[in-house]
C-alpha cells in the first residue's frame, strides 16, 4: 500500500491510543502475494484501526501534509493494511464497531516513512501523486466555468490524447471515452452516453464539456490520465469532483 497522508486523528483511553484514523489518498496491491501486482485506483478517504498504534501514530502524524507517498509493507505483505476498509472521504466515520487492531511493523522498513523515495518511479506511485495533485486543484485553467463549458468550440489535441480510454472512478463507475484529434469526444458509461468537445487544452491538461452538461478535466501523467468529473457545468471548477484514472484501452489506436 502507498498513502499520501492528509491528517491523522487519534482517540485516547486512559494511557493508550484506542483508535487511529488516517486520512489521505490510498492505493494498494489488488493481489499482495504477487511481486508485480496490479494496484487499485487511488481513492481519497481514510482507514481506521483500534488499539496498538501508540509507537507508530507519531510517525503517521509526521507524514501528514508532506505530500509524499508512505510505503506500507514489502513483498512479504502489509498485514492488516491489505484488508482494512478504505472508506471514501465523504463517508462519516464511526467511533464504534471498527476495532481491528493496528498492525505494527509495516512502515519504515526501508529507512524512513517514504523509503527515501525509492518507489517514486513506479507507475502506481506516479499515478497516486498525480491523483493527489488533481485533488488539490481549486482554480480553473482558462477562465470561468461558463466559458469553458458552453462558449468555446472544439479545440484540437495532439496525438498523445487521441484514441479510446477506459476511466475507472473512485466511486466504482467505469467510463469509456473516445477522443479524436479534431477535439471531439464520445463517452459511454453503463447508464450514460454523450458526445462532447475539448474546450481547453494547456500544458498537459484538457477540459472536456459534454452535451449532457457534464465536465471533465484530464491531466496527463506518463501514459495515464488523472480525470476529474463534475456532474454539471455549474459545479466546475469549484465543486468537489469525482476522481478517476484513465488508461488507454488495450488494442486501441494511438
Amino acid at each position: 500500500m502507498y498513502v499520501v497522508v492528509d491528517r491523522v486523528e487519534t482517540t485516547q483511553d486512559q494511557s493508550s491510543i484506542s483508535t487511529i484514523r488516517i486520512w489521505g489518498s490510498f492505493t494498494r496491491a489488488k493481489n499482495p502475494t504477487l511481486q508485480l501486482a496490479e494496484f487499485s485506483t487511488p481513492i481519497d478517504g481514510y482507514v481506521q484501526f483500534g488499539r496498538g498504534s501508540d509507537k507508530e501514530a507519531p510517525k503517521w502524524q509526521k507524514a501528514a501534509g508532506t505530500g509524499k507517498a508512505v510505503l506500507v509493507g514489502s513483498c512479504a505483505g502489509a498485514g492488516g493494511f491489505e484488508t482494512v476498509t478504505i472508506h471514501p472521504a465523504n463517508e462519516k466515520p464511526k467511533d464504534v464497531g471498527e476495532n481491528v487492531p493496528y498492525p505494527t511493523g509495516h512502515i519504515e522498513l526501508f529507512g524512513d516513512m517514504f523509503a527515501g523515495g525509492r518507489d517514486n518511479h513506479l507507475p502506481e506511485v506516479k499515478t497516486l501523486l498525480a491523483f493527489v495533485a488533481a485533488k488539490q486543484k481549486v482554480s480553473p485553467l482558462c477562465g470561468g466555468a461558463t466559458i469553458v463549458a458552453k462558449n468555446r468550440g472544439a479545440q484540437p489535441v495532439d496525438d498523445a490524447w487521441v484514441g479510446q480510454w477506459t476511466v475507472e472512478f473512485a466511486n466504482g463507475v467505469m467510463e469509456t471515452c473516445d477522443l479524436v484529434k479534431e477535439g471531439t469526444a464520445n463517452v459511454t458509461e453503463p447508464k450514460r452516453r454523450s458526445p462532447g468537445k475539448v474546450r481547453d487544452t494547456m500544458n498537459g491538461v484538457v477540459v472536456l464539456a459534454f452535451d449532457d452538461d457534464r465536465v471533465e478535466r484530464w491531466t496527463k501523467i506518463g501514459h495515464r490520465m488523472v480525470v476529474e468529473h463534475w456532474a454539471s457545468s455549474d459545479q466546475f471548477p469549484g465543486g468537489a469532483p469525482v476522481l478517476g484514472i484513465a488508461e488507454r484501452t488495450v488494442g486501441a489506436k494511438k
